[in-house]
């Protein structure tokens, strides 16, 4: 009712125009149609191909609605299903395969790296974007057509995969419900995801600096299709899962996969081609850069593979933290001081806020039998209808962001999102608490809690990270640097899960309908210290590793040592150095989003 009543007044405006005196000064003297007409997409869609072309633009909404919208919000919702429900893994396990998946996201800098030192038949890019989709699509076509939870006459209840002779039946489980396949399946999925996103993030950003006349308008397209690609794969994930097997939604990934090689074969990416030489001008350049690429990579890769044959969460915590307590000093060494502590406290935000789906997933959509008076929520619901509401309130919490944080400081910003997202987390405790009964139902409290709230909060928390890792890139070395910075984060987020697991297991709390257990009664302590205890140890943080800046500074220059050279490792002479395109580019951001 409220979005008709919304669409009836811009009806209104467009039929009668508002009286002079209720329009702001900079449109009393324009009709409100053109006003109107000036604004709308179509306007906007042809402003953007005339300032990046068409085949740029196509580009782009292939990438950020197929692949990071639409294909990403499909890996991240199918896996509840397919594992707790199809599977029928615990939700230890389920927790664990997850963070195994998710491991990609955190060698960005290592892909970043390769492409641009080794090109492939002249392309640093598209070999890379084509071979990713490759491991995309063959994960979404095993999902789909291997019966890993069915039966099979020489196997017994064993989930199978029929090998390379195609004579025998090789199990890929280790006991019942512990599939090693489907991690790994999902690990080529999400591979390809974080390939193409991080490829092509890399162009746009290039060109965005090429030309900075055009503002934030490249960056405004990337969001929108984003977000229209999350809403859209949201409205069907959680209806399939409920009336069908939850393998029919990995039918619908091969062609998402698919389609990006449309564009890119038709020479979308705008991208030239190089002589096929290893770049070694490139490590020269940047070796400290390069060495901690490898390191984070090997790190990573370590963790995720002790999260899947290592059975102690305990020896699990132990490996965790000595990688990430490793990765931290070498970046240090590696990194300007400045640039090193933001990029700490960032890991530490995403480490210290413990994930613990493999409890709260399981705990709101279990049966009466396992969770006798609990939610009992359905996938349409928890994966459709929250979903959408999600996405939608992610994108509110972007325009309150803009409003209330455009003039602040990065301390008042992060500790301040801190403090709201530790808030929405005490509608989990109601909930599991069961105090909102019966005067509120669960799904509305979920609703409002999780569902609006939390994702606003999220998303406020997301933000100040996104500014400052833009501020804090030293010319010429942005794309790497930003990955670098995102693999860290997303590093974080792996190290919290883990942490989350191993600290659900100490406290006795787990679900898993499959196994008969049905441990809960702890749960809302460990809502209490992994979402709210945790993420409040780092505000005192704030004032030692970020820097007292606004975030229209320039933060860069400002935490850089007098005489320090730019180019990341020596010390310069007295001259000060050249100002910066981007310098220009980062106030038409400016400009664009907050004014």
């Amino acid at each position: 009712l409220q979005f008709l009543y919304f669409i009836g007044v811009c009806v209104q405006c467009v039929l009668t125009p508002p009286p002079p005196y209720l329009l702001p000064p900079s449109l009393k003297e324009h009709n409100m149609r053109t006003v109107i007409k000036k604004y709308s997409p179509v306007e906007f869609l042809r402003q953007l191909s005339d300032d990046f072309g068409v085949k740029f633009v196509v580009m782009l909404f292939s990438t950020y609605f197929g692949i990071k919208g639409a294909l990403y919000t499909l890996y991240v919702k199918a896996q509840l299903p397919y594992y707790l429900q199809y599977i029928r893994t615990s939700g230890s396990d389920y927790q664990r395969y997850g963070t195994f998946s998710g491991t990609p996201w955190a060698l960005k800098a290592a892909i970043g790296a390769v492409s641009d030192t080794i090109p492939i038949m002249g392309y640093h890019k598209i070999p890379y974007i084509v071979g990713g989709t490759l491991f995309g699509v063959l994960g979404f076509f095993l999902l789909a057509t291997l019966p890993l939870a069915g039966e099979h006459p020489l196997n017994g209840d064993k989930p199978y995969i029929i090998d390379s002779n195609e004579t025998t039946i090789t199990p890929f489980i280790m006991e019942s419900g512990k599939s090693i396949l489907a991690p790994l399946l999902f690990f080529g999925i999400s591979l390809q995801i974080a390939t193409v996103d991080i490829l092509v993030e890399g162009r746009y950003a290039k060109m965005m600096v090429e030309k900075p006349e055009t503002g934030a308008s490249l960056v405004s397209w990337v969001w929108a299709s984003y977000f229209m690609g999350a809403l859209a794969i949201s409205a069907v994930v959680g209806p399939l899962a409920d009336h069908f097997d939850p393998r029919v939604l990995f039918f619908i990934g091969i062609p998402l996969s698919l389609q990006v090689l449309l564009p890119v074969s038709k020479g979308c990416l705008m991208e030239e081609k190089v002589e096929s030489e290893i770049r070694i001008d490139k490590f020269q350049d940047e070796p400290r850069l390069y060495v901690l690429a490898g390191m984070m990579t090997l790190g990573a890769m370590g963790n995720a593979l002790g999260g899947i044959f290592i059975e102690s969460d305990n020896t699990i915590f132990i490996l965790t933290w000595v990688i990430a307590s490793f990765l931290i000093c070498a970046s240090y060494w590696a990194l300007p001081k400045a640039l090193a502590s933001a990029n700490t406290y960032m890991f530490l935000i995403s480490a210290f806020y413990l994930a613990i789906p493999g409890v709260i997933d399981p705990w709101y959509t279990a049966t009466e039998q396992c969770v006798p008076d609990g939610p009992h929520f359905s996938n349409t619901y928890y994966l459709t209808y929250s979903g959408i509401v999600g996405s939608i309130a992610a994108l509110v919490g972007v325009c309150v962001f803009q409003i209330v944080f455009k003039n602040s400081t990065f301390r008042r910003a992060f500790w301040t999102t801190t403090v709201v997202k530790v808030v929405a987390c005490m509608f989990d405790i109601i909930i599991v608490k069961r105090w909102h009964r019966p005067a509120i139902p669960d799904k509305v409290m979920y609703m409002f809690g999780d569902a609006i709230i939390a994702e606003v909060a999220a998303q406020l928390d997301f933000m100040p990270s996104v500014v400052l890792v833009s501020k804090v890139c030293p010319p010429g070395y942005e794309s790497m640097v930003y990955a670098m910075l995102g693999g860290f984060q997303n590093f974080g987020m792996q190290v919290a899960r883990y942490t989350g697991g191993a600290l659900a297991t100490a406290m006795g709390v787990e679900i898993s309908e499959n196994g008969g257990v049905c441990s809960y009664d702890n749960l809302p302590l460990l809502i209490f210290i992994c979402h709210m205890l945790m993420p409040l140890l780092t505000i005192p943080l704030v004032f030692v590793l970020i820097p007292d800046a606004r975030l229209t500074d320039d933060v860069l220059t400002s935490t850089m040592p007098q005489g320090y050279n730019l180019e990341m490792y020596s010390i310069a002479s007295d001259e000060t150095p050249p100002p910066h395109p981007r310098d220009s580019f980062d106030n038409e951001i400016n400009e664009a989003l907050y004014d």
